[in-house]
């Protein structure tokens, strides 16, 4: 696993992005989640990673850029279940349910209030009740950056081992 700096941000070898990702998916039962939705996927590093931990899971991600969308399929090539699409989360609408979501600074991009609102509606509407999201978002600053062991320890003592 690469450091944050060398490895890029939520990337596959992004460690922050890495331990936040499995130990949100672990507090929340993934194992027993049958489909995942990602908003704003970019290149789909959450679809690799959680195909690689969990290999039921469907995964379908959503990006508004076509360019990005064949990129992630590209990438997703050697995971039957994970599949990306393109769609514009605010002008669009997701005709599935989801079990659990993932929104990985994807609405931070967004600026206008009713940009955001219609973003969380679409998002609230095509999940089943009571499923779990995640809003990650990491700031893109230089700087020190936390090492491995200190990002560990951090989050070993968050809320998600409540």
């Amino acid at each position: 696993m690469e450091r944050r700096d060398e490895g890029g941000f939520n990337t596959p070898n992004d460690y922050v992005f890495y331990l936040a990702l499995t130990t949100w998916a672990k507090f929340n039962g993934l194992r027993n989640v049958k489909k995942v939705i990602d908003f704003a996927c970019g290149l789909a590093s959450t679809g690799i990673v959680l195909s690689k931990e969990y290999t039921s899971i469907i995964y379908h991600g959503f990006d508004d850029k076509k360019n990005i969308v064949e990129a992630a399929n590209k990438a997703l090539a050697d995971y039957p279940n994970a599949k990306v699409f393109c769609l514009d989360m605010v002008t669009g609408t997701v005709n599935e349910t989801y079990d659990a979501a993932l929104d990985l600074n994807g609405l931070d991009m967004l600026h206008e209030k009713n940009e955001r609102e219609a973003y969380l509606k679409n998002a609230y509407n095509c999940l089943k009740s009571c499923a779990p999201m995640l809003f990650f978002f990491q700031p893109f600053c230089s700087g020190k950056r936390k090492t491995k062991a200190e990002y560990e320890s951090e989050i070993s003592s968050s809320r998600f081992y409540y």
